[in-house]
């Protein structure tokens, strides 16, 4: 609920203020050159250390595929593709990762497809707190693990803010 809203939110600033600082120009409009400084630093560790962190769990994904080839490797080559996608150009980069969107969501919808005849809901549930049927205090460590994937989701929704720069007509375009 709080990274659909956040959603709506970046998006609306977005298109109100078109700028490729993201963050950086939000806060600096909102809060000051203090809050600029300070929404633009985080922003920057965030983009220094995030490519880094996917390059090596693409490599340590492609590892698992591919045993015989060393996962750091694989990030470096990862990193390389991606640089370079993103030189090429804006258009480039945001092509790739569309298609890429496209194809996951392909790969979702046959898989689903290929398990809903054995799906059962009590299989779903049973277990579902830490392998028990109820709430319970080991539940908790497995929830504060999910939230790495609650990073990754915003990272994916911020990329936008980035982009508004790049639009002809972020207005119309952005949402």
């Amino acid at each position: 609920v709080m990274y659909t809203t956040f959603i709506f939110s970046f998006t609306e600033l977005t298109t109100a203020i078109p700028h490729a600082g993201g963050p950086f120009a939000y806060a600096s409009r909102a809060l000051g050159p203090t809050g600029g400084f300070i929404a633009g630093f985080a922003t920057l560790v965030e983009f220094v250390f995030a490519p880094p962190a996917i390059a090596l769990a693409i490599g340590a994904y492609l590892n698992v595929q591919f045993p015989g080839v060393a996962p750091k490797l694989m990030a470096v080559g990862a990193y390389v593709v991606f640089m370079t996608l993103n030189i090429v150009g804006v258009r480039t980069a945001a092509t790739f990762e569309l298609i890429v969107t496209v194809l996951a969501i392909f790969e979702l919808l046959v898989f689903m497809g290929v398990v809903a005849p054995g799906f059962s809901m009590a299989n779903l549930v049973k277990g579902g707190w830490s392998g028990q049927d109820t709430f319970s205090v080991a539940s908790i460590p497995g929830m504060f693990a999910a939230i790495p994937f609650a990073i990754w989701f915003f990272l994916a929704i911020e990329g936008v803010a980035m982009a508004a720069e790049e639009a002809k007509d972020p207005k119309r375009s952005i949402p």
